[in-house]
């Protein structure tokens, strides 16, 4: 591997652990989070692979850059690279699908936990100077059921925390068998009896065309009352402004949110000043050890490709078969 390739990096933070491994095959440049679409084409037009965390892959993108041979996506959603035109261009599109699964997974978690305690607003309340107790009347975990809506990885982590809580485990996943779920402690069934059920709803499915606003007008009206919904995935999977009318109406009780439709989100959105609400920016797989999983991963898929190896997390396989810009073993 003689040759030296570009590789852009997108993203404010990709852990050096990972650019450590690209530079010594490649020259690496690098464009920040939420650039402009321009500033990302002119960035990509002569790039040989895109180490990506932030920012979209469109097609007008791909179809600029004529020498890229694989997008990789530093964790696990490809909602904003369109496979299709990276596809028809003979470019791998690669995820790091184990990378940060604990992280997403533990942050559900410690949402759920804050929520049912309201513990940013027993904080922000005793820091203002208040000594207050009654309004912070919480819930336990223990007994309560929490409904999964997908099992893919990270759900699955998340049932078995909420196992070891001592929760009652409900999925609605359509790709998932009856037996794997029961593998993970998890009973499966479809959405609309699930819902009903649940005392917590935990959103783990990947953003698709048939899931997006999957939690939305026809879906919030099956939550209890007392339900408290969390959000890891991805923003479009729940309608903001159904779930704001739902929530000023009292069904469901709560809502924790890691991920919005759009983001960063708009200062003048109601939605996150709701009393009831629980925002944090994004952060669900961001930790020490996330970062470096999957950047090494995102990293070693981009040497795979270079070196002619199939890399791991394929996304697009049947790119393979066209060999005009990758030949891979």
């Amino acid at each position: 591997m003689s040759q030296l390739y570009r590789v852009l990096l997108c993203g404010n933070v990709i852990a050096a652990e990972g650019q450590r491994l690209l530079e010594p095959v490649a020259q690496l440049s690098q464009v920040g989070d939420y650039c402009t679409e321009h500033d990302r084409i002119q960035a990509a037009c002569t790039v040989d692979a895109m180490l990506v965390r932030t920012g979209a892959v469109t097609r007008a993108l791909v179809e600029a850059s004529p020498n890229l041979k694989i997008v990789a996506r530093h964790g696990v959603g490809y909602d904003a690279v369109d496979v299709d035109a990276c596809t028809e261009h003979g470019v791998l599109v690669t995820i790091t699908p184990d990378a940060n699964a604990t992280a997403v997974s533990e942050h559900a978690l410690a949402l759920m936990l804050a929520a049912a305690r309201k513990v940013p607003q027993a904080d922000a309340a005793l820091k203002a100077g208040k000594w207050e107790r009654e309004p912070y009347l919480g819930i336990e975990l223990a007994g309560k059921t929490l409904g999964l809506v997908g099992l893919g990885r990270v759900g699955s982590k998340v049932a078995q925390l909420a196992n070891a809580f001592g929760m009652t485990v409900l999925a609605a996943d359509p790709y998932v068998t009856a037996e794997r779920a029961e593998s993970v402690g998890v009973h499966l069934m479809d959405l609309e009896e699930m819902l009903p059920q649940a005392d917590f709803v935990s959103v783990h499915a990947p953003l698709t065309p048939d899931t997006h606003h999957i939690i939305g007008p026809k879906t919030l009206p099956l939550l209890k009352e007392t339900a408290i919904l969390v959000n890891t995935a991805r923003g479009g999977l729940v309608d903001p402004v159904a779930l704001y009318k739902a929530l000023q109406a009292g069904r469901p009780a709560a809502a924790a949110l890691d991920v919005f439709e759009s983001e960063p989100f708009d200062v003048d959105d109601p939605l996150p000043r709701l009393p009831n609400v629980i925002v944090t920016p994004h952060v669900g797989g961001q930790t020490d050890d996330a970062l470096v999983n999957m950047a090494v991963g995102a990293a070693h898929a981009i040497l795979d490709v270079f070196e002619g190896r199939r890399p791991y997390g394929l996304v697009n396989p049947e790119v393979l078969a066209n060999t005009s810009r990758v030949q891979v073993e």
